[in-house]
């Protein structure tokens, strides 16, 4: 539809898939087949939280999500009560931007995990490639010119 409105308007198709999980402390990593089976209490703070849900079963999770609405601040019972459901032999994965939050909140016992993200960009990298020089082109010209 794009492209009959604005023929010469550049179209690029990408989107974030997930890559690894993370320790929310940062100190430990792992592949994302380790989810597969598993049972997982997700944790989603974001604008649609579903998506993170999708997600992690696409990856073939067993999973029970708890969402917040975006921005949301957890409270410390909140964050004892979700603990508390995520199985021995599960996981409790979120999104880094609720790692953020609750990284130094998290009681255990489990370990809490976030999704590390990837940019995957299936149509248009020589357009995004195109733009970045423009962009860093004009940046050295401000540079050169504030000189």
């Amino acid at each position: 539809m794009v492209r009959i409105a604005i023929p010469d308007v550049p179209i690029v198709v990408a989107y974030l898939a997930a890559d690894r999980l993370v320790s929310a402390t940062g100190d430990e990593t792992m592949t994302t087949d380790k989810l597969r089976g598993a049972s997982i209490v997700a944790i989603a703070a974001i604008g649609e939280p579903e998506l993170f849900k999708i997600q992690l079963e696409e990856l073939g999770a067993c999973v029970t999500l708890t969402s917040f609405r975006d921005h949301h601040t957890f409270s410390d019972d909140e964050i004892k009560s979700i603990a508390a459901r995520v199985p021995a032999d599960g996981f409790a994965v979120c999104t880094l931007k609720d790692a953020v939050k609750l990284a130094g909140r998290w009681p255990g016992p489990s370990r809490l995990w976030y999704v590390s993200q990837q940019l995957v960009v299936e149509q248009g990298a020589e357009e995004i490639d195109r733009l970045l020089k423009r962009v860093l082109e004009a940046r050295a010209a401000a540079t050169t010119n504030a000189s």
